[in-house]
């Protein structure tokens, strides 16, 4: 029997997921030695709730400087993107994602796909945040 705790935190999930979710497809990969990833067929691709997250920013990369004079600073545009599942809704996948799995926003048609670009962050608690890189293979 879940405690009174486990049944609000599940209760909040459902809410965050209704509110701020959207359908995401995981398309598992595996890599190929020199070569391009290719579908896992031992962990079939999975239509979820996720809620994206994607966040911009500035970076400098500093050379020489002199004072409060810019000299030698090259600025980046940074953007980061993740996406968070609930822990229903990662226990539900019924595999562990992995590094190199391709997440499709399926309710976002023409924007990019992202590829995980590092191992899942789970939590005590059973959910999961996924850090993703904009895919660039067609």
């Amino acid at each position: 029997m879940a405690s009174p705790f486990e049944a609000a935190l599940s209760a909040a999930d459902a809410t965050m997921n209704a509110t701020f979710g959207e359908e995401i497809e995981i398309r598992p990969r595996r890599p190929v030695p020199r070569g391009m990833p290719i579908a896992d067929p031992n962990r079939p691709i999975r239509s979820v709730a996720g809620i994206v997250t994607i966040t911009n920013g500035i970076g400098d990369i500093g050379g020489a400087r002199l004072g409060s004079k810019l000299d030698g600073v090259t600025r980046l545009g940074l953007e980061g993107a993740s996406v968070w599942m609930s822990a229903e809704v990662a226990a539900g996948l019924g595999y562990a994602v992995a590094t190199g799995d391709l997440v499709v926003r399926t309710e976002k048609a023409g924007l990019p796909s992202f590829a995980v670009s590092a191992p899942p962050r789970p939590t005590e608690h059973g959910d999961v945040t996924l850090l993703l890189a904009p895919e660039t293979i067609p």
